[in-house]
């Protein structure tokens, strides 16, 4: 009972908090602040911004976000639309430099591919039939393909990497010196400074020099391309950098300090996470504190050392900074599982219960057009797994085939495995694309009908928020639920082995046939081996199967009728 009420105590404290600091936050989103976050974002449309009326709070929050996403996926449709206009012009000798240039991640390691699987097409098919130097024996055919596949993976994740950066590294420097050399970049950059709060002048520096080597960089390049490197620019100044996530130090989103839209989406995220640390750190505190409080002037059951008060003070402390630390990143992680709950923020009317035709057509938009991700994504994985996992293995003896694993054998399995997983995974993928396309208008009938019934029922409204404020502020004793979890598995993977050791340990059981009178009570069971616990069957006749003749006296078995005299 006492405990009971410490618990309550510990998550009314950590509660208060958390009601406190959401209404200090949320006080500031009002409808007319989020109508200028809009509008400082570029939105001018009347009919855009008018979506906004009534809304405030979070849930106004989150409809800013959707305008400015929805601007921005806009800005980048513009900009694949003139990338494909340039591509439609050009000759098509120069269409795949385009490409290149364009896709700087891309062509980067299309180039490093080209030659480096070239060159080492041509060195090492050209040594088939040959003595090599390092083992001694012919290099076959299979040899040369698997060293080809080998080196030419390896020098076009190098070289392509090395491309990749090397061109972001000239555009954008060749960017950032053409953008301290113009005045009113350099203007801009000193009111930036000027203007932000001391924590975040070096976001603020970062941030405003990254954006002008964007904009001076977009002038780099092959004028057949300007039109899509000025609109790709646009695109991607909307977007901002995702540094801003990396960068914890902000302050609540308002249209003062609204640059792009990942830098609003950060501030909402480390804004929440304060709140969360805050209220998961006031709960940890005052749980922890009272459970090691108790504990002081016990003696540990292993050590027989007593638990003192610095101990429990230490314990509190570490334990609370861990829980404040860690805990609003898991909140977070479950609070993205509800999210078709919360749904378009911009909705006007209820969804319909969507046709066949309509969730069908969703899936296949959904999954087309990100099959390269699907199985990049796949690829990495599966080459990444199966080349650690044999190339450990290197040097080790084979159990099927009883020869070592050499270089070539690693390479070649890692190559044959890592095709078939990724062809699996990618499939795998854009399966999941697919049923995310095709499920999402049910899904979003389902959450809006949903929201429509806890809306209007406070009882249920009470008793969700009661649900989720205690999920949230309980999330420091998941630790320790998921460490008992693991105990307990690693515990009943030990009991299950005890029965087979004991059954693999076991004597067996004589099968030898009943001996006559004269024979009870003597030892002619064969001798043993030392150490030995398997019982070994007497040597029969091949004849009829009858025991062998006993020994002569003298020997060391007991002959037929006694002891030995």
């Amino acid at each position: 009972m006492l405990w009971g009420g410490v618990d309550a105590l510990a998550f009314m404290s950590g509660a208060g908090i958390q009601r406190r600091l959401m209404t200090k936050f949320e006080a500031g989103l009002t409808g007319n602040a989020l109508k200028d976050m809009a509008a400082k974002g570029g939105i001018a449309e009347a009919e855009k911004l008018v979506l906004l009326e009534g809304k405030s709070g979070f849930n106004g929050l989150r409809a800013v976000t959707e305008l400015l996403t929805k601007q921005a996926e806009a800005k980048q449709a513009t900009a694949t639309a003139a990338l494909k206009e340039a591509m439609g012009a050009a000759s098509w000798y120069k269409k795949p430099l385009l490409w290149a240039e364009a896709h700087r991640a891309g062509g980067s390691y299309a180039v490093a591919g080209v030659g480096s699987f070239g060159y080492h097409g041509v060195t090492e098919l050209s040594r088939i039939g040959s003595v090599d130097p390092k083992t001694g024996k012919t290099i076959t055919t299979s040899d040369a393909l698997t060293a080809w596949a080998a080196l030419g993976a390896r020098d076009t994740i190098i070289g392509g990497t090395a491309l990749w950066g090397g061109r972001a590294l000239i555009s954008n420097g060749y960017g950032l010196t053409q953008a301290v050399r113009n005045a009113e970049f350099r203007a801009g950059l000193g009111t930036a400074w000027r203007t932000a709060p001391w924590y975040e002048k070096p976001y603020s520096a970062i941030a405003h020099l990254s954006g002008g080597a964007q904009r001076f960089g977009a002038n780099f390049g092959s004028q057949a391309l300007q039109g899509y490197r000025t609109a790709a620019y646009e695109a991607a100044s909307l977007q901002g950098s995702r540094f801003s996530y990396a960068y914890p130090f902000l302050g609540s989103p308002s249209a003062a300090n609204l640059t792009t839209l990942r830098n609003l989406g950060a501030r909402t995220f480390w804004s929440r996470y304060k709140i969360d640390a805050a209220s998961i750190g006031a709960t940890s505190l005052v749980y922890r504190g009272t459970h090691e409080a108790a504990k002081v002037g016990s003696a540990d059951p292993e050590t027989g050392k007593t638990y003192s008060i610095a101990d429990a003070a230490l314990n509190t402390g570490a334990g609370t900074l861990q829980d404040a630390a860690v805990g609003p990143f898991i909140v977070a992680g479950v609070r993205s599982f509800g999210g078709f709950l919360k749904g378009d923020p911009l909705r006007v009317e209820a969804p319909k219960w969507p046709s066949w035709k309509t969730v069908s057509a969703d899936g296949v938009k959904s999954m087309s057009g990100h099959y390269a991700s699907s199985f990049g994504i796949a690829g990495i994985g599966s080459f990444g797994y199966h080349g650690l996992d044999e190339f450990s293995k290197v040097g080790k003896v084979d159990q099927s085939s009883g020869k070592a694993i050499s270089t070539y054998d690693a390479v070649a399995n890692t190559l044959v495995l890592g095709a078939r997983d990724t062809v699996i995974g990618g499939a795998a993928i854009s399966g999941l694309r697919f049923g995310g396309g095709f499920f999402s208008k049910p899904v979003e009938f389902v959450g809006y009908n949903i929201r429509q019934f806890l809306g209007s029922n406070k009882v249920v409204v009470a008793t969700g928020r009661a649900i989720g404020t205690g999920g949230t502020l309980f999330s420091p004793r998941l630790y320790e639920a998921y460490g008992s979890w693991e105990k307990m598995d690693e515990y009943e993977k030990v009991l299950d082995a005890i029965p087979k050791e004991l059954k693999d340990k076991a004597p067996a059981v004589n099968a030898d046939p009943p001996r006559d009178a004269a024979s009870v009570g003597t030892d002619t069971a064969p001798k043993q081996p030392q150490g030995s616990d398997t019982h070994t069957e007497p040597p029969k006749d091949k004849t009829d199967g009858a025991r062998p003749e006993r020994t002569q006296p003298g020997s060391d078995s007991t002959p037929e009728g006694g002891l030995p005299e």
